[in-house]
């Protein structure tokens, strides 16, 4: 094989190994994910049972986060908290409908290990820590990535 071309191969690899590590990092894989246990399964649908969560929420006036809950959250894991501590993102993200007894909330599985330390306060007042009680969930999989092309 002549110098060229190895160049060449050593070069396509090196780009195929930098995608992937790229897609890695960027999909749901690179999160930290909430322990659950499957009770059901149905194509992208599932029942998981959860056990109790820390979490980090908002209130959400918007079924997306559009209104900013997406927002208050991340800067929570990124620092606006009392330590300035960088948490890591975690999934699920836990969303309910806002019903005639509460508002809607949008909401961050703060990692166990945090928790263990003691998850900081966060800075945010429209931010609050908050127990999650254990039980079971309709979950539809996400894989974090929007296909624009099926928006309608």
């Amino acid at each position: 094989m002549g110098a060229n071309k190895m160049a060449y191969v050593l070069a396509a690899g090196g780009l195929a190994i930098l995608l992937y590590l790229g897609w890695s990092l960027t999909s749901r894989n690179a999160y930290e994910t909430a322990a659950y246990d499957v009770i059901m399964s149905d194509g992208a649908f599932e029942v998981r049972e959860y056990p109790d969560l820390m979490m980090a929420t908002t209130i959400m006036k918007s079924s997306n986060g559009n209104d900013g809950s997406l927002n208050r959250l991340f800067s929570y894991i990124s620092g606006a908290n009392e330590n300035n501590q960088k948490v890591s993102m975690t999934t699920p993200v836990f969303m309910d409908a806002e019903s005639e007894d509460h508002p809607g909330q949008m909401g961050f599985v703060v990692p166990a290990s945090v928790v263990a330390d003691g998850a900081p306060m966060p800075s945010d007042v429209n931010v609050e820590l908050r127990s999650r009680e254990a039980g079971r969930f309709a979950v539809i999989r996400f894989s974090g990535r929007l296909d624009v092309s099926t928006r309608r």
